[in-house]
């Protein structure tokens, strides 16, 4: 086997720590990445192994072959991928968006967010890096590198906002989609490095190859969502200690910072903010937890002997394993169409994730417009279906809270009712998940439920983007966020 020439690489990393490359804080990156170079696979890639640590991947040969301007924008673009930390943020939006049964769909959602993050990036780093030296070269980069303008896309948005983009336009994710599999430099369709004795290391996916990218889609798809949870905060640790470090040794070797990466890094130094959706899941994972815990109560042995006689040695709740979530859902007119769609896919999200979960949905304004109750099966196009109906709104008038609360406690009547009254009563309430904008009386003073409607549960108040949080609301109280 002919020994690599690994010179090029390594004078593009001397070149990324000096004070020439004007980019100090990149090539400190890259140093605390551990690094594989072989002689196949994709030009280079920043891959992550299974424990969450990154791996500088690269085809030595293949990277031989390119100009020198163009080593160095290779190494700027995998840094900053990992800097702007896009492969957290893309487990995220898998684990927390998409179905993970359809393995078609999450194959081009995959690929879809390695591009979204490489427009992202190349606008964010390569760019102000390139254009400094001269148009001609800017001019050379970008016949290799995806810019936003060359698909008429704006400038300076995130990972996020790119694939929320191309998941929009058909149009256009079909052409970027025939684009990229005839590039020069294609889209590193993989997030996990090969582990030992699962084939060759950074082996790229064919082009044309619809199997293509098949053992990253495996690997996320036999996570679970606490597993790729995990994951992507194993992830965001490793990186954080990188960003760090860089700053550190840039800082230290009195060497620059770009200033493109000044807002991410003064972030990344910031007070963790946790997402939305994380807090609700939590709070209703500790809920369940509870009453599991309960229910698992150790029978009251001196009550055995009384079994043939029909008497149960465990309380009678304890036999009870289904674990009722009660969704009251504001449909006022000032709770936009967008919070409501993202809320309701959030609860969606939640029974795909819990087995035994039953979820009593009612949709109320000035009075309860709508109740539907459904039970969690492992029936996933029965989920889709439930997906589709609670999607649906009802009403839009002014907002009253006292009506839902009597109904979860059984004393709701006629004039609770925007509809005709059913005659059935809920049966107790687990958790109860109230969705408003908070913009109607919440203390009981000021005729609104708390705390004389409060139900015999724990109360989560999800509040939309735009609303207002009442010191009335007790025991959990989350807002949404962009």
């Amino acid at each position: 086997m002919t020994p690599l020439d690994k010179r090029p690489i390594q004078n593009a990393f001397y070149w990324l720590c000096s004070y020439r490359g004007n980019n100090n804080f990149f090539g400190r990156v890259l140093n605390s990445c551990r690094r594989e170079f072989t002689d196949n696979g994709p030009i280079a890639g920043v891959r992550v192994d299974n424990e969450g640590r990154y791996v500088l991947q690269a085809n030595i040969p293949e990277f031989n072959k390119q100009s020198v301007l163009l080593r160095i924008c290779i190494m700027v673009h995998e840094a900053g991928h990992l800097a702007l930390r896009h492969y957290e943020r893309m487990l995220r939006i898998v684990g927390g968006k998409i179905n993970l049964h359809k393995e078609d769909m999450l194959q081009e959602i995959w690929k879809l967010l390695n591009i979204a993050g490489d427009l992202a990036v190349n606008d964010l780093a390569i760019r102000p890096l390139v254009i400094e030296i001269s148009q001609q070269a800017f001019e050379e980069i970008s016949a290799h590198a995806l810019f936003p303008e060359k698909y008429d896309l704006p400038c300076k948005l995130s990972l996020e906002d790119y694939f929320l983009r191309l998941m929009k336009d058909k149009t256009l994710r079909d052409k970027i989609l025939k684009d990229i599999s005839d590039s020069e430099i294609e889209v590193n369709c993989e997030i996990f490095a090969n582990s030992p004795g699962e084939g060759s290391e950074g082996e790229e996916c064919s082009k044309g190859d619809s199997n293509n990218n098949q053992d990253t889609i495996i690997r996320i798809k036999n996570l679970s969502g606490a597993e790729l949870e995990r994951l992507s905060n194993s992830i965001q640790r490793n990186t954080g200690g990188i960003i760090k470090t860089a700053v550190e040794q840039t800082q230290k070797c009195q060497g620059k910072i770009p200033g493109c990466m000044q807002a991410v890094i003064e972030e990344l130094f910031s007070e963790p903010k946790v997402p939305w959706p994380i807090i609700l899941r939590n709070q209703i994972k500790s809920v369940i937890s509870n009453k599991i815990i309960s229910a698992m109560t150790m029978p009251n042995i001196s009550l055995f002997p009384l079994i043939e006689e029909g008497i149960e040695p465990y309380p009678g709740y304890n036999n009870d394993f289904t674990f009722r979530i009660t969704c009251a859902t504001d449909t006022s007119g000032s709770v936009s169409d967008e919070d409501f769609k993202i809320f309701m896919g959030e609860i969606v999200a939640i029974m795909r994730q819990y087995q035994g979960i039953e979820l009593r949905y009612i949709l109320f304004d000035h009075g309860i417009q709508l109740e539907k109750v459904f039970t969690r099966t492992s029936n996933d196009c029965e989920i889709a279906e439930i997906s589709k109906q609670i999607h649906t709104r009802h009403g839009y008038g002014g907002t009253e809270f006292c009506a839902p609360f009597r109904r979860v406690l059984g004393r709701d009547t006629d004039r609770d009712w925007a509809s005709e009254k059913p005659n059935t009563t809920l049966t107790p309430t687990d958790l109860l998940v109230i969705f408003t904008d908070g913009y109607a009386p919440v203390s009981d003073a000021q005729a609104g439920p708390m705390p004389s409607l409060k139900p015999p549960c724990h109360v989560i108040w999800v509040i939309c983007k735009n609303g207002t949080i009442d010191r009335a609301m007790q025991d959990t109280v989350v807002q949404l966020e962009d």
